[in-house]
Order: structure tokens, then C-alpha cells, then sequence
């Protein structure tokens, strides 16, 4: 779907409508600060939840599939605004058998803040890390 909310995309408008400025649509915090798409991309710095796709990965649980994910937003953003996050492994399931192998559930939570170091959000990401079921019928 293409975004067509003049207050994300027409200053004018924006200025003359309730908000009075341009916004940023809240639905992109999260995705506005990714420095890469892998969970482990390359190049990006360790962090807890690099270092546990890691160690997994070194153990065969190399599959992952996402499987919940949850947005709060506390405030739209402004043009100027600087946004930092942080995240933290929030928990850790036991180990379990689904269909598509034998993993973990891990769920992170990433704050995000502004240059003021006052929240603008929070987003809950649970994720399937799993060794694949090996398919003897191919």
C-alpha cells in the first residue's frame, strides 16, 4: 500500500492541517533504524541478541522464522528528531519441538528514544530459532 497522508508527504498541507508540521508515520520507527535486514547482518555491532543468534547458529539452530511482534508508540516523530534504540533479550523459552524442528523462542524488546532521551516507543519481537527438520522425501 502506498502512504498517501498528506501530513507525511506535503508540507503545506501538513502546516495548515491539525499537526501543524510534517510527521513521520509511527509505523516506521522500527524499520528507520535498522543498519541491516539479518538478525547478525554483517557489519553490524555485537549486541546480546547478535551474540545469541550467534551461539545458536554454532549449535545447528540455524533456522528462524519471526512469529510475534507488538508497537507502542508514545509520540510521532518530527522532522530533526534523532531517534536511538536500544534492545534487550526480554526472554527465553525452554526448548521445544514445533514442525519445524527443535528450537527456542526468544523474544527482544527495543525502547527507542529521542535526542532529549525522552521514549517515543517501544516495539516486542518474538522469533523461532530452529534446527530444520531434515526432509527425506526430497
Amino acid at each position: 500500500m502506498y502512504a498517501t497522508n498528506p501530513d507525511h508527504l506535503d508540507e503545506g498541507a501538513a502546516t495548515a492541517g491539525s499537526r501543524g508540521e510534517l510527521m513521520a508515520p509511527a509505523t516506521m520507527l522500527f524499520v528507520w533504524n535498522q543498519t541491516d535486514y539479518a538478525v547478525a547482518g554483517t557489519g553490524r555491532p555485537k549486541d546480546p541478541q547478535v551474540e545469541l543468534v550467534e551461539l545458536l547458529d554454532a549449535h545447528s539452530y540455524n533456522g528462524i522464522v519471526p512469529t510475534d511482534t507488538t508497537q507502542d508508540y508514545v509520540r510521532e516523530l518530527r522532522l530533526g528528531d534523532v531517534i536511538s534504540q536500544r534492545t534487550v533479550i526480554d526472554n527465553i523459552s525452554e526448548r521445544k519441538t514445533t514442525e519445524l524442528g527443535e528450537g527456542y523462542f526468544y523474544e527482544t524488546v527495543t525502547e527507542f528514544t529521542d535526542q532529549n532521551g525522552e521514549a517515543v516507543g517501544r516495539q516486542t519481537f518474538k522469533v523461532l530459532k530452529f534446527r530444520p527438520v531434515k526432509n527425506d522425501q526430497a
